[in-house]
């Protein structure tokens, strides 16, 4: 008799003791948490330059009888200057995937590479955004003259921004004045 009680005494003591064990282990984790102290606000333009027939086409539709863009892919890399001529200053190259959904949509899926702008060796130093949105046509498949798109990450200096790119067409010609405006938290463990 006295042997059982002794042995639900002790268990008692193990759980116990597991939870206060548990508890200390979920203290430390929420202690060792990220604490993001100031998001950091930048902003930035150049002009993506469209060169004709650049565009490679990657990857079509099955069905021979779509008629239009719809379901076809295309890989492209365009330069990035400081100014609607072609001939300024390089900021960086613009490279990704446009896949059309509809003969008025596309999606696109692309990085911006940048050039070390800026102060040597900063931030954009060889840094890329990550972008990805929809582009929207007209039903006669031209580009709406403006259109805006996401930034969804980066790298390097640029890793964890999000954001904003819009796109104005720069009058007549195949460039296109891109406006971009990202934050980037800097987090530290605590």
């Amino acid at each position: 008799m006295g042997r059982g009680t002794g042995s639900v005494v002790k268990t008692h003591r193990v759980l116990t003791m597991a939870r206060a064990n548990m508890l200390l282990l979920v203290a430390g984790c929420v202690m060792l948490g990220a604490v993001c102290i100031e998001a950091a606000n930048f902003e930035f333009q150049f002009v993506e330059q469209i060169a004709p027939g650049n565009e490679i086409r990657s990857f079509g539709p099955k069905d021979s009888n779509e008629d239009g863009e719809k379901a076809n892919g295309y890989v492209y890399s365009n330069v990035a200057t400081e100014k609607v001529n072609a001939n300024s200053a390089v900021y960086g190259q613009v490279g990704g995937l446009t896949f059309y959904t509809s003969n008025t949509e596309s999606e696109e899926v692309f990085s911006i590479k940048f050039a070390d702008i800026g102060a040597k060796g900063g931030r954009f130093a060889d840094a890329e955004l990550h972008c990805r949105g929809v582009w929207t046509y007209s039903d006669d498949g031209k580009d709406h003259s403006e259109q805006e798109l996401a930034i969804v990450g980066g790298s390097y200096g640029l890793a964890n921004a999000y954001g904003t790119l819009k796109y104005t067409r720069s009058g007549d010609s195949n460039a296109w004045t891109v406006k971009g405006s990202f934050q980037i938290d800097d987090c530290v463990l605590a």
